[in-house]
């Protein structure tokens, strides 16, 4: 069970870390408890979407729309009293992530055979997209001023933020503490890059996209943990020019979508 006051508080002193270290993030701009609520809010909508949209059904006779209907009631009864407010931008930034991440994974099989009980799968579902609302229905009035309006298409949108959340977790790996002695050099190259673009991106339409992804990502940090494997091989010259290269054309990749008005 997660303690949401202790979660709070990490993402808050995250948040306030991150505005300290660049002056020019959109982050900065936004009061941390808001930025808070604002990637919790988005992380539960989006459970709710990818349970709600996958487009498995349960089993061949058990349709996923039948099945969840009180759930995807409850949902259309949310998105319609949301509407014209900002968690309800917020929701369709989560909607528009899921859809764009499920269409890079076209060739997806819906083989119910190799699955779980289509009763524990149902289960589960159902206990996803409750807790997925209840904690929506409890975040929304305290996102009633999230300082957010998209000025870019929801294509575009969702294909910025999807390579940006690659550039951030790359630029600022989980385990930053367990990798090979002189990677360190590497990370600095690294963070160096998304450094510049951060300043440039944050006077475009896409900065507030990329201090949404900046959050998401440690908000999803402050409530998970990793096993690090610590290393004593050094990192060579190829892995890093490999690693920077990488970096660097998700980099100009993000640049070319930002540059679209």
């Amino acid at each position: 069970m997660v303690n949401e006051g202790v979660v709070a508080n990490m993402l808050r002193h995250f948040i306030l870390l991150l505005a300290a270290g660049c002056g020019a993030c959109q982050s900065g701009d936004i009061d941390p408890d808001l930025a808070s609520a604002g990637a919790e809010f988005r992380w539960y909508a989006r459970m709710a979407y990818e349970v709600r949209d996958d487009p498995c059904d349960f089993a061949p006779a058990v349709a996923r729309a039948g099945v969840l209907a009180p759930e995807r009631r409850a949902m259309a009864d949310l998105e319609s009293r949301l509407s014209g407010t900002p968690p309800k931008l917020l929701m369709d930034v989560a909607r528009a992530d899921v859809a764009y991440a499920r269409g890079l994974r076209s060739d997806r099989r819906c083989d119910t055979a190799l699955a779980s009980p289509a009763e524990t799968r149902i289960g589960f579902a159902r206990r996803d997209m409750n807790a997925a609302l209840e904690r929506m229905h409890a975040l929304a009035p305290t996102l009633a001023a999230f300082p957010f309006s998209s000025a870019v298409s929801a294509s575009d949108g969702a294909a910025f933020r999807y390579l940006a959340r690659q550039v951030v977790e790359s630029e600022s790996p989980r385990c930053g503490g367990a990798g090979p002695p002189d990677a360190f050099h590497t990370l600095e190259r690294m963070r160096s890059e998304v450094a510049r673009f951060r300043t440039d991106v944050s006077e475009t339409p896409y900065g507030p996209h990329f201090a949404m992804v900046e959050a998401d990502v440690l908000y999803e940090r402050s409530i998970t943990s990793d096993n690090c494997i610590e290393y004593d091989q050094p990192i060579t010259a190829q892995q890093s020019r490999a690693a920077i290269a990488g970096l660097m054309a998700k980099v100009a990749q993000l640049r070319q979508i930002s540059s679209r008005r």
